[in-house]
């Protein structure tokens, strides 16, 4: 722990860890060792990040971007009130799906020249 910046103070039996002058864990002696009680932080990370309509296609199982402008103009879902405008979004997933495919017949014998 000291070598990831951690100070450790102990006092009788008890000890503290500290890093950044944020207290992480207490401690307190069972038998010859430390019993360590991880304090809980009440701290949350939030990253938010402007959302596009293709992340939202994506998100949909790759739903018409119509219905998706539906989806934000009638405000059906929360959070998606911040969508930036792409409507040229060709999406790859939904272009192989549209191919079609040709069955390929197996032949007997050798091929003719």
């Amino acid at each position: 722990m000291v070598k990831l910046g951690a100070n450790i103070i102990f006092n009788g039996e008890k000890c503290e860890v500290t890093r950044n002058s944020k207290l992480l864990a207490v401690g307190e002696i069972v038998g010859k060792l430390y019993m360590l009680k991880i304090v809980q932080n009440e701290e949350v990370n939030i990253a938010k990040d402007e959302s596009n309509l293709k992340l939202w296609h994506c998100r949909y199982g790759h739903l018409g971007m119509d219905y998706i402008s539906k989806l934000i103009n009638d405000k059906m879902v929360t959070g998606m009130d911040t969508v930036h405008d792409e409507r040229c979004v060709a999406c790859e997933g939904c272009i192989m799906g549209k191919h079609i495919s040709y069955k390929i017949s197996k032949r007997k014998g050798k091929a003719s020249y």
